[in-house]
């Protein structure tokens, strides 16, 4: 278990801190409990501790840590923490989310992070250069070649959206030139 804890993103001294609020907080502690012993009926869980039941076979303990599969558990008291470290540099859910699925887990995590993330006014901020629209390269074949039939280069003139580009294809070397304008390609 130990070459799991080695492979968290996390220092020595974040793992300590994880440990001692694992200690102290009575959720972790019981489910570390709850490892160690065995699992109660679900009847008999505190409405604090349902959320876990269904986590319950892949919650584990490895030097002292509670973790889920190769992750830390994260007691309540860090959890706000947690989630703000998760969403610097406000990339959104699709960066968010698979830095949790690295490192870190609570019941309600996937949750949370949608709730931050979908209330902040930067995530949701259009992007400062927006995608090109998404339509089929249109090719259109020039000229096959240039001398009879001899020739082993293609000349594509190609677009996708307002960009043209004319392309040289060498099937003998198999070596694709791009270039923004045509005197470009002519000149090598």
């Amino acid at each position: 278990m130990s070459a799991n804890i080695d492979q968290l993103p996390a220092s020595k001294e974040r793992l300590e801190q994880y440990r001692q609020a694992q200690r102290s907080d009575s959720t972790c502690s019981t489910l570390m409990k709850y490892c160690r012993r065995g699992w109660p009926d679900r009847s008999k869980l505190t409405p604090e501790l349902k959320p876990y039941w269904p986590a319950r076979g892949e919650l584990t303990i490895g030097e002292e840590l509670l973790l889920h599969g190769s992750r830390v558990v994260v007691p309540l008291q860090m959890q706000g923490e947690t989630l703000i470290k998760l969403h610097q540099g406000h990339q959104g859910i699709q960066h968010c989310r698979p830095r949790a699925n690295m490192s870190v887990w609570w019941a309600g995590i996937s949750r949370q992070i949608y709730d931050l993330v979908s209330q902040c006014s930067e995530c949701s901020a259009p992007p400062l250069c927006s995608p090109p629209p998404r339509q089929p390269m249109l090719v259109e074949v020039l000229c096959t070649s240039t001398n009879g039939t001899t020739d082993p280069r293609q000349y594509f003139l190609t677009s996708h959206g307002r960009r043209q580009r004319l392309i040289c294809f060498n099937w003998m070397e198999s070596l694709i030139w791009l270039s923004l304008t045509t005197s470009h390609v002519f000149q090598e």
